[in-house]
């Protein structure tokens, strides 16, 4: 019997959710073959038993609530969890999903991939929900590890009476924290006294491939030559730029962009990389509805058929993170229109800071980017050299090499 290992923070609703969920299992499964991955979500999230080789449980801040603060009965948690693996054998599709905070008991290490789950910038649920997992991982003596995600700042919870004490106690425990920036190990070290800090570049660029056979049970349809053109360009937009920033302002600087790619002869498709996105892409389809060369991506695809769909651009105009680090991955450059301080760091590791540019309320930059558009197809592949080059380096290394001690004992 393998170990049993239970993953958090992800989610299929954001192809970069996935993709981090997917690399990890399948450097779980590298190590131990015979593992039972539990992935923890939300109840409403869609998910077919019979396609995946690992299995839902139930897991949101209701539940961490209720595993931290009542008793489990011995007998109520054998059979729950007899019952779990008696489905696993028997190959159960469709089935209901267990109560994840139940599972903790039972678990032999808790693996959080949240992108971004403890900062001032984001909801408090979020913030609750990392800090469950961890109280429950201790409660239980479970060892934990956040594995690389952008943190801070945390002045809210200076603020507040008693805040700062538990948060660090908490954040004391797990065996190892990544954070994927300077600035957010920085600010862990210093406001939680920490010395379980690491930095370390994000885990779906370090990690070299997915082994498809360790994440399906029915291996998904795939194939790379999706587009008929040649000459493409793909915007990925994120919904996050237009509610921080400039709405008007927003969609005035994509119209700007696409009408350079088209004076450009190039083909331009708009994808989404996040449900959250899918009303701004078909609203910048619509303003450029009669124009032939500019195509909105259709279908749902998942974080592989993502990974060879990005392939098929001479580069990526993107403001969703895992969209640069699945082109990064493929030697495809990208013009950044970021929002946080994880888009410069990522594009440094590249050597690629000069196509980043901030879209913050307050900033028009848009001759810049247009500029950088323009020095970019001119540069193509210089820069595509440069990428490749840096990607080597960084997966000479992985934060995965963590998870040795317990998979592999």
């Amino acid at each position: 019997m393998g170990k049993r290992v239970f993953i958090t923070g992800a989610n299929f609703s954001n192809k970069g959710a996935q993709s981090m969920l997917f690399t990890t299992i399948s450097e779980i499964r590298k190590r131990d073959p015979k593992s039972r991955i539990y992935f923890g979500t939300y109840k409403t999230e869609e998910f077919d038993h019979s396609v995946y080789s690992f299995f839902k449980a139930s897991y949101d801040d209701g539940i961490q609530e209720r595993a931290l603060h009542e008793h489990m009965n011995p007998i109520r948690y054998i059979r729950l969890f007899s019952k779990l693996i008696g489905n696993e054998v028997l190959g159960i599709g469709k089935e209901k999903p267990v109560d994840g905070g139940r599972l903790f008991s039972g678990i032999d290490l808790v693996i959080d991939i949240s992108g971004f789950a403890l900062s001032d910038k984001i909801k408090d649920t979020y913030n609750k929900m990392l800090l469950n997992t961890i109280a429950l991982s201790k409660k239980n003596n479970v060892p934990v590890i956040l594995m690389p995600q952008s943190f801070g700042p945390f002045e809210k919870i200076k603020e507040r009476d008693g805040s700062l004490e538990k948060v660090r106690e908490l954040m004391n425990y797990p065996e190892v924290i990544y954070a994927r920036e300077k600035n957010g190990m920085t600010d862990l070290e210093e406001t939680f006294e920490l010395k379980n800090v690491k930095l370390s570049t994000d885990l779906v660029l370090q990690s070299r491939d997915i082994d498809l056979h360790s994440v399906f049970r029915k291996m998904p349809q795939t194939g790379s030559g999706r587009l008929s053109t040649k000459d493409n360009v793909a915007i990925i937009p994120n919904y996050q730029c237009f509610r921080d920033g400039n709405e008007s302002h927003m969609y005035e600087m994509y119209t700007m962009i696409i009408k350079l790619l088209l004076k450009s002869e190039k083909n331009i498709y708009i994808v989404q990389h996040s449900k959250a996105d899918e009303e701004i892409c078909r609203t910048i389809k619509e303003m450029f509805k009669d124009e032939k060369s500019v195509h909105i991506a259709e279908g749902n695809l998942n974080c592989i058929e993502f990974d060879e769909y990005i392939r098929e651009f001479d580069f990526v105009i993107c403001s969703r993170y895992h969209g640069c680090v699945h082109a990064f991955r493929n030697d495809i450059p990208c013009i950044i229109l970021g929002w946080a301080d994880k888009y410069l760091e990522l594009a440094k590791h590249m050597q690629q800071e000069k196509y980043v540019f901030s879209v913050e309320t307050g900033i028009d930059n848009t001759a810049e980017i247009l500029e950088a558009i323009t020095g970019m197809t001119d540069e193509l592949m210089t820069e595509k050299k440069t990428i490749r080059e840096n990607v080597e380096r960084i997966q000479k290394d992985s934060c995965f090499d963590c998870l040795d001690s317990f998979l592999m004992a």
